[in-house]
């Protein structure tokens, strides 16, 4: 792509409403852009974040709507402590270390090695 291209996009992007504002939240532009939509419904007080993995998206919930509870469940304790980091500067997040399916029981969880599903 040419130099042209890139700095028209880059343009767009910067004019484009609201981000500003995402890139001082760090909060990626099109979440920012979906949260603004549900905000629309009206007001938000409490977000579930199912597989919260390291807490990117609690994190963004919680910067976002000012004043929501966000109740984040990730099961895996080798996420725990990342997501302990996060619940501290945001205390608004409410960590339950379990994990959520249709029927109460155990069941064994096996990690993946596919860097985009891997778990923290």
């Amino acid at each position: 792509m040419s130099l042209a291209k890139e700095l028209r996009k880059l343009a767009d992007r910067l004019d484009a409403p609201g981000y500003a504002e995402s890139r001082r939240l760090r909060v990626p532009y099109p979440l920012y852009r979906f949260f603004g939509w549900v905000k629309a419904w009206g007001a938000v007080r409490t977000v579930l974040d199912v597989g919260v993995n390291s807490g990117q998206f609690s994190r963004a919930a919680a910067q976002c709507f000012p004043g929501v509870t966000v109740h984040a469940f990730e099961p895996l304790a080798v996420c725990q402590p990342a997501l302990r980091k996060v619940s501290e500067r945001f205390p608004q997040i409410q960590i339950h270390p379990v994990a959520l399916g249709e029927r109460a029981g155990e069941m064994a969880r096996t990690r993946t090695s596919i860097p985009t599903q891997a778990a923290c």
